[in-house]
């Protein structure tokens, strides 16, 4: 049985199917928006609930990498200064070219 088993797992990897990036964006700002139930959607756009859950998650948990704040996370964020000097990671307070 358990061979039967692993064959049916790679038919089933073999057959799924692939969505653009565009597609994914598209039902899971849809899903954001809250306007319609996750079984609305999963009907709308052929998409398993569970999918629609999954990117819906990514997505929030992405935003907030996009909104921390390097500085308060223990100074390890770089930023490139007009004289080519990386500060950040390293202690440049000694340093008087630095632009801070």
């Amino acid at each position: 049985m358990h061979i039967r088993s692993s064959i049916a797992r790679k038919e089933a990897w073999r057959n799924a199917r692939r969505h653009s990036a565009a597609f994914r964006a598209k039902v899971t700002q849809e899903a954001v928006k809250g306007e319609k139930t996750i079984a609305e959607l999963s009907s709308e756009f052929g998409i398993h609930g569970e999918q629609i859950r999954q990117w819906k998650k990514r997505l929030l948990d992405g935003l907030l990498g996009i909104f921390s704040d390097k500085r308060k996370e223990g100074g390890k964020g770089r930023r490139a200064t007009r004289n080519g000097y990386i500060a950040g990671s390293l202690d440049h307070s000694q340093d008087r070219r630095l632009l801070f």
